[in-house]
């Protein structure tokens, strides 16, 4: 998979700080998870882009900025413990992982819940998310 990381500083900068994001929480945390590992296989060069994308069941990943904007106005903070239901993909799971100290996600696709679990198993993410997300299907 290409190194999307400039993509992703972009997409920070100008989709989500630029529309009024200022929790720094957030945006440190849209900075390190990788969305492209949420999308369905085909979607990841979109990843980035300002919109949301299929990842099946009929459901869709968030756009970017929605996604930020509902973190913010949740006010997740470090030491929180975050209940995520209607998980889809996990990526707002991942985002609330970088940020509170145990997110529990639940989804009631157990295709998309299955799917979620093993990207969470995979080394790279589950280095990132250091143990602090929890998944029920």
């Amino acid at each position: 998979m290409p190194d999307l990381s400039r993509a992703r500083d972009r997409m920070v900068d100008v989709q989500i700080a630029k529309r009024g994001v200022r929790d720094s929480h957030v945006l440190d945390a849209m900075r390190q998870v990788p969305r492209e590992t949420f999308v369905e296989p085909g979607f990841e060069e979109f990843a980035y882009e300002d919109g949301p994308l299929p990842i099946g069941e009929g459901q869709t990943i968030s756009q970017p900025y929605v996604v930020a904007l509902m973190i913010e106005a949740a006010e997740v903070r470090p030491g929180d413990r975050v209940l995520e239901v209607g998980a889809g993909s996990g990526y707002a799971a991942a985002v609330m992982s970088r940020i509170a100290e145990r997110v529990y996600a639940i989804e009631r696709h157990p295709s998309l819940g299955a799917s979620a679990q093993e990207r969470f198993s995979e080394r790279d993410l589950r280095d990132l998310m250091e143990r602090r997300l929890e998944w029920e299907n």
